[in-house]
């Protein structure tokens, strides 16, 4: 499967891989280090919610720009099928991770975010935990910065791991000794 998605002012050609897992098909994309425009993030974002078979979403070390947004309204889709989405080190800021909170309340097949080297803040932090403890989504694991010398912050990482018993949150920088970004990305066809 083949989409055109502009990015920036040039035009970047994303095979998805395609595969069969038990009798569903799955379809990856990884775009590492891309200077992603807004314009590209929507496309993103239709994808994340058609029926492409798009469930992993590799946008790793990306700067994003402002398109973060058009991402979080795909997750709050019933349609929106990754289960994986990597936003490893691509300039999330605390305004965009209180954005993204409430579709992560509403996102029902999201079982891996990778947060990790982004600039979350407390308010970015707090606002994800205050989503996640509202309900026991589907999320299985979450790698993110945070500060851990916050009272609030353990606070809240208590009650979302009561709500979330199944909920592994990943902290600091410990890439060099995990998984790729989303793991069911590191599966082979």
């Amino acid at each position: 499967m083949e989409y055109l998605l502009p990015l920036e002012a040039s035009i970047v050609r994303v095979t998805f891989k395609s595969w069969r897992i038990t009798d569903a098909r799955a379809c990856l994309c990884r775009l590492a280090q891309c200077s992603i425009s807004r314009r590209g993030c929507r496309c993103f974002s239709k994808l994340l919610h058609e029926d492409t078979g798009l469930t992993d979403l590799d946008l790793g070390l990306s700067l994003i720009a402002t398109g973060p947004w058009f991402l979080w309204e795909a997750l709050k889709k019933p349609r929106c099928n990754p289960r994986g989405l990597g936003l490893y080190g691509s300039s999330i800021t605390p305004s965009c991770s209180r954005g993204l909170a409430p579709a992560l309340v509403s996102a029902q097949r999201l079982e891996t975010l990778d947060l990790g080297q982004n600039i979350l803040g407390h308010s970015g932090v707090t606002a994800l935990f205050e989503a996640l403890k509202q309900n026991n989504s589907p999320l299985k694991i979450l790698r993110l910065e945070i500060d851990e010398s916050s009272v609030e912050i353990q606070k809240l990482l208590k009650d979302v791991k009561v709500h979330n018993p199944n909920l592994t949150i990943e902290r600091g920088d410990t890439r060099a000794s995990r998984s790729p970004p989303c793991d069911s990305l590191s599966q082979t066809p």
